[in-house]
């Protein structure tokens, strides 16, 4: 019971989907989430995918991101709140489970532009963190100024249980300077 009720994160539609359907339970609810995103509106499937990236981007950053105006990103932000898929307490699985299913929906091209713009204007404003560079180096983006920040979140990060997960993602955005410290930290690690 606990395995069903953690999957869907609790919520009862998401649960209610996991017990009539055979099979894995989370995939049941995957399913039921992609479903119920199927019902939103394209802009707010833009805001959402940004939103379930960190707790911490909000109307400005789909300002800047989107091009959308002010008063457009706050009302996008409510509306993408009002889904309940956003919530704090949901924690930051189910919310990576919302960013796929979401970036399932707008299609591999329109993730990719969002995500990069979304880099693109978290660079310029200064306000790009470790965790959300990290993220987006994971999405496959390839930035110098986005290996930069990450080279510098590993230097921090160096023996830490995050080092091989920072070194990696470093050195996949286009790190040259990392190879040899991401050797060492899966050798360290027992990853060989």
């Amino acid at each position: 019971i606990s395995t069903l009720m953690r999957a869907p994160a609790g919520l009862p539609f998401l649960v209610d989907a996991a017990l009539a359907r055979t099979g894995a339970p989370s995939q049941a609810a995957y399913f039921a989430l992609v479903e119920r995103l199927r019902r939103v509106d394209e802009p707010v499937l833009d805001a959402l995918l940004i939103t379930s990236l960190s707790p911490g981007l909000g109307p400005t950053d789909l300002v800047a991101a989107l091009g959308v105006g002010a008063e457009d990103a706050r009302d996008l932000i409510d509306r993408a709140y009002a889904t309940g898929l956003l919530d704090p307490s949901l924690g930051p699985r189910f919310h990576a489970e919302v960013h796929r299913a979401v970036g399932q929906l707008l299609g591999a091209a329109r993730h990719h532009a969002i995500e990069t713009s979304l880099l693109r204007s978290q660079l310029d404003m200064s306000t790009l963190t470790p965790e959300l560079a990290l993220q987006l180096a994971e999405h496959g983006l390839r930035e110098p100024a986005l290996a930069a920040v990450l080279e510098a979140a590993a230097e921090r990060a160096r023996g830490s249980a995050d080092a091989v997960r920072i070194y990696r993602a470093a050195v996949g955005s286009g790190s040259d300077a990392l190879v040899a410290p991401l050797a060492d930290a899966l050798a360290l690690a027992g990853d060989c």
